[in-house]
């Protein structure tokens, strides 16, 4: 499960967190009722750590894997957009509901963060990078869901 902007099963229209006509939700994570059900559990109560991450050319394709098991990603670009031309990854959506068969076969979509967009990603969401690109610069905080 991924959270980018839009929330899963919502459209912007429909999240009571929109600002104006803008079509941006602002969430503080702290007090967040998405955030703390995907955390099963306050976000306050969290293991977190927090780094700066630059996104690595790679010299071949890595298989496809679960993100990190029981745990939540923040990702937040830094001064540039974040994509594939840059190493970000690809997900596939749903995958955190597939069994390997499933999100082995299925497509990756891209995805694109512009600087001010953040990216929630569910440790149970199958990820892939790309062999091209390399250099982005992010934020990445990682949460785990369990309290140790």
């Amino acid at each position: 499960m991924a959270t980018c902007i839009e929330l899963e099963g919502r459209t912007l229209m429909e999240d009571p967190r929109i600002s104006g006509t803008s079509n941006i939700i602002k969430v503080k994570l702290w007090s967040d009722s998405y955030i703390d059900d995907l955390l099963q559990g306050a976000y306050n109560s969290k293991i977190n750590v927090s780094k700066v991450v630059i996104w690595m050319q790679n010299p071949t394709q890595l298989i496809r894997y679960k993100a990190g098991k029981e745990l939540v990603f923040i990702y937040r670009p830094l001064e540039e957009a974040l994509g594939l031309h840059n190493g970000f990854f690809k997900l596939v959506e749903g995958s955190h509901r597939m069994r390997p068969e499933e999100f082995l076969k299925a497509e990756a979509i891209e995805i694109h963060l512009k600087p001010g967009q953040v990216l929630v990603l569910d440790g149970e969401t199958v990820i892939e990078y790309p062999m091209a690109g390399g250099g982005g610069i992010g934020l990445m905080k990682c949460l785990s869901k369990s309290k140790h």
